[in-house]
């Protein structure tokens, strides 16, 4: 049985061993094959990608069930190009016993687990281990003339998705509903007794509670009959405005909110990513489901906002606080 392994500094001689060698370095032929790993690099290279990852890394050793070591799996958030991307070595003496397979599937159960909905994997065009990220669901989204880039969408292998745009998505696992936001995800939630939706931060903990908002049933079905949602505020919006809300209200600090406050939110977000902060840069907000209503109405007599005369809106410069 293979299993995942943080290895203590001391145990730095393996990961040197790996990289040194030839054959374990083989795939590695187009960007040099075997990579330098002198003991005067552990101590930096451990604190950055054991100690101190910042959530922007993983690293752990693969070993079996007798603690012997055979690989390492990582993963790492790519900045330039905003993607996590994987690493699996397997150490050339234990090729071909599934271990790669094995530690894969670790590797990206923690990175769903963690937040992340997409991970990637960079691989050299004449690599055969490509069959085994293909077989475990990868699919290639780029090709360049050495290089392959392999992409594997880690909600769609958890559970049944109901709706996705970029990094927010809403899906069904285990039979509980979650939603996803740029790596924060929750586990929803409501009570029959009363409209208010919780959303608990996994993993990590901590809760958001969105009162006068909707139940999670009404949501689902929302979602996979195409309906909308009338809130109390007095609007109805579709699937994707709600996970608008919803990633809204993620951005917040744990607590309790009433639905309006958080659209007013989205109204300021949309305004500022409209850049309307004059009449002459006013934004029409039609477009977005937002109309003449109550929650603009508060907005403007809170003089977070001004309307002109043919109803578009801009903001006026002021903070907007809760």
């Amino acid at each position: 049985m293979v299993s995942l392994y943080r290895p203590e500094p001391e145990d730095m001689w393996f990961r040197q061993k790996m990289l040194s060698d030839p054959d374990t370095m083989s795939y590695n032929e187009a960007w040099g094959g075997t990579i330098p790993f002198p003991e005067s690099r552990w101590k930096d290279w451990y604190a950055h990608w054991v100690l101190n990852t910042e959530g922007k890394r993983f690293y752990r050793y693969l070993i079996d069930e007798n603690g012997s070591f055979l690989g390492e799996a990582a993963y790492h958030l790519d900045e330039e190009r905003g993607i996590y991307v994987s690493d699996i070595i397997v150490y050339s003496r234990y090729r071909g016993r599934g271990i790669g397979s094995a530690g894969l599937r670790l590797l990206c159960s923690h990175a769903f687990d963690s937040g992340i909905d997409l991970i990637y994997d960079d691989i050299a065009s004449g690599n055969t281990a490509i069959k085994m990220f293909l077989d475990f669901g990868f699919k290639e989204v780029l090709r360049s003339e050495k290089t392959i880039l392999l992409e594997k969408d880690l909600i769609a292998a958890a559970g049944t998705c109901l709706y996705r745009d970029g990094g927010t998505a809403l899906y069904v696992r285990d039979g509980s509903v979650f939603f996803t936001d740029s790596g924060r995800r929750y586990r929803l939630s409501s009570s029959p007794y009363e409209p208010c939706l919780y959303m608990d931060r996994v993993p990590g903990g901590g809760q958001t509670v969105i009162h006068n908002a909707f139940s999670v049933a009404e949501l689902t079905d929302a979602a996979q009959a195409g309906r909308n949602i009338p809130l109390i505020s007095g609007n109805s919006y579709d699937v994707p405005v709600i996970c608008s809300l919803l990633a809204a209200a993620s951005e917040l600090a744990p607590g309790e909110y009433g639905a309006d406050y958080i659209e007013c939110l989205r109204f300021m977000k949309i305004l500022a990513a409209s850049k309307a902060v004059s009449a002459d840069t006013a934004a029409d907000l039609a477009p977005y489901g937002l109309a003449n209503h109550r929650i603009m109405d508060r907005m403007i007599h809170s003089k977070y906002v001004r309307r002109t005369e043919d109803e578009r809106y801009f903001l006026t410069g002021r903070t907007f606080r809760h």
